[in-house]
């Protein structure tokens, strides 16, 4: 059990520090893929600021932890738009400078 909560944590951590940069997605997902995507009607953008203790939050080309899929890294304090209505698991969906995907929700403070 120790090994297991170990590793969650190191994965968390790993979720705001380092990584590749990649060019991203600029549309909005469709269901229907493998996992489950929560969305409301139109796309419900909100203001948000990036809070990471330490490295980066990713934005994400899919809503799951892997550094293949990081577009972009924001950085602690930064501000971007998140649509409420639209997220799978922890994960939300998120336009910064021009560029959409998806962050963990955990490491944002809805304004």
């Amino acid at each position: 059990m120790a090994d297991l909560n170990n590793k969650i944590n190191d994965e968390a951590l790993d979720e705001v520090s380092g990584g590749k940069l990649n060019t991203g997605l600029k549309h909005l997902p469709k269901s229907g893929g493998s996992g489950s995507m929560h969305t409301s009607g139109t796309t419900n953008w909100r203001p948000v600021r990036c809070s990471v203790q330490s490295g980066y939050l990713a934005l994400r080309s899919h809503p799951s932890y892997n550094y293949n899929n990081e577009l972009c890294a924001i950085y602690n304090g930064e501000n971007f738009v998140a649509a409420s209505n639209v997220t799978s698991g922890a994960y939300v969906w998120a336009r910064y400078n021009g560029t959409e995907g998806w962050v963990n929700s955990n490491y944002i403070i809805w304004l």
